[in-house]
């Protein structure tokens, strides 16, 4: 496990590289190389199955596996939602996770965020199908 971090080099206005932010290696997970295969296997099916709610990211321009959930909350008919996303998945380089809070009923309304970072576009949330 990596500590996150936001930020992975400082450059100048020539494009000059002042400063690296190396990862810092905080531990290594518990988990075997093996069960980390079946489950890096299995989120990227996620996004290439045309039935998943994760398949909104098929058309991503960089190769990426997802995870998605939705949490009860103690309001009738209101859940959280969520989303994880990595990328490329040959090679991780970034992930990302998404919260939405109070979602109505049972939709994904976390997949647009990553659609949108991925591919640089952005939009106001009143722009987009999320009730």
């Amino acid at each position: 496990m990596f500590r996150p971090q936001v930020v992975h080099e400082i450059i100048d206005q020539n494009k000059e590289i002042i400063k690296e932010m190396d990862p810092v290696l905080l531990k290594e997970l518990p988990v075997s190389k093996a069960n980390l295969k079946v489950v890096r296997e299995g989120m990227r099916q996620a996004v290439t199955t045309p039935e998943s709610t994760s398949n909104l990211l098929s058309g991503l321009p960089v190769k990426a596996a997802a995870k998605t959930g939705t949490a009860q909350t103690d309001k009738d008919e209101i859940f959280h939602n969520w989303v994880t996303v990595f990328a490329p998945y040959d090679d991780p380089q970034i992930v990302l996770t998404v919260v939405i809070e109070d979602v109505s009923g049972f939709q994904a309304a976390v997949m647009p965020w990553p659609k949108m970072f991925w591919t640089g576009i952005s939009l106001r949330p009143a722009d987009l199908w999320i009730t």
